[in-house]
């Protein structure tokens, strides 16, 4: 009989599983209730089509069991709902209506029975890790100034300076701009987190705010802003609320310098594009803005997917455009 089955398992080129047949008691000891081990299960699917049709069998049907159809449909791509608190970034230079905005979406949730809390962050924000660094390499290098203008990182209503004109491509200035973008990466995935505890995060500044910030202050520095992007969790909403600088300075006139918000303006415009974020024009009154930005929450909940492409969410897009249209006529 063994004979038999090792010459059967020849002509079959299935020399390891019949080794395995001939030695029943070998293979009983290696069974585990009825199966034998995955290790030894994909040993032999290497050298056997039977036994690789046999393991995707059993894995398929182990899939099954334990995480359920949705997890089946994961691992073969195909898409099903998100489960995850919402993450939810609203971006915009100062004066477009950021605190009001976010402050009513997360009123708005609360009442749908969705606990949201409000998360605000600024680029290189956390002083208290930044002044234990910034202090002793400014000590040891006997440098005063800053790297960044400091109208453009202080606000206020200075005139441009010279700072604001130099070069800030030297060794040291990229080292200190690419350890202020790890600062603020780590600032934004420790906003994020905050969905652990079940709870949505509506942040006030995201990731477009960071690299606005970064260039207004420091000017180009292409590998800290990849480090900042790729660290960046990504949101299931990203919206920027559009302003223009005029229309900022009128309403916030003691934040930012009349030259900062116009640098602004244009650089946020670069960087909505390059994200694709979801612009909503801030000049209309604050109530349609907060309306619109809950209506574009509310589909993102019923959808339970990002926006990118729900048609639903470019309506909310086009009366904004309309909107926009209207004024300049």
């Amino acid at each position: 009989m063994t004979r038999r089955l090792r010459a059967l398992a020849v002509a079959e080129r299935s020399q390891a599983l019949g080794e395995l047949i001939a030695e029943p008691e070998r293979l009983v000891g290696r069974g585990r209730r009825g199966r034998l081990p995955y290790a030894h299960a994909l040993r032999l699917a290497r050298t056997s089509a039977r036994a690789r049709v046999a393991l995707r069998a059993r894995v398929a049907e182990r899939i099954r069991a334990t995480r359920g159809r949705a997890a089946l449909d994961s691992l073969l791509g195909l898409r099903h709902a998100r489960r995850k608190p919402l993450l939810l970034a609203v971006s915009g230079m100062d004066g477009s209506g950021k605190s009001s905005a976010t402050e009513a979406l997360r009123a708005r949730l609360h009442r749908a029975g969705v606990p949201a809390v409000v998360s605000w962050s600024r680029f290189a924000g956390d002083t208290e890790i930044l002044d234990s660094v910034a202090i002793p390499v400014k000590r040891l290098l006997r440098q005063r100034a800053t790297v960044a203008d400091p109208v453009a990182a202080g606000g206020g209503s200075g005139a441009r300076t010279p700072r604001a004109n130099r070069s800030t491509s030297g060794l040291l200035a990229r080292a200190w701009v690419l350890f202020l973008a790890l600062l603020s990466a780590r600032q934004l995935r420790g906003a994020a987190r905050l969905r652990r505890t079940g709870t949505a995060v509506i942040c006030d500044r995201w990731l477009a705010d960071a690299l606005v910030d970064m260039r207004v202050r420091y000017g180009r520095h292409r590998l800290a802003e990849r480090v900042l992007s790729v660290a960046t969790p990504d949101p299931d909403l990203a919206v920027l609320l559009e302003v223009d600088s005029e229309t900022a300075l009128a309403r916030n006139a003691d934040d930012q310098a009349g030259w900062v918000l116009a640098d602004m303006e244009r650089r946020y415009e670069d960087v909505a594009r390059g994200l694709g974020l979801l612009r909503l024009d801030a000049r209309r009154s604050k109530d349609i803005v907060a309306a619109d930005l809950v209506q574009a929450t509310e589909e993102v909940l019923a959808v339970g997917s990002r926006p990118g492409g729900a048609t639903s969410l470019r309506a909310v897009e086009e009366r904004g455009d309309r909107h926009h249209e209207d004024l300049e006529v």
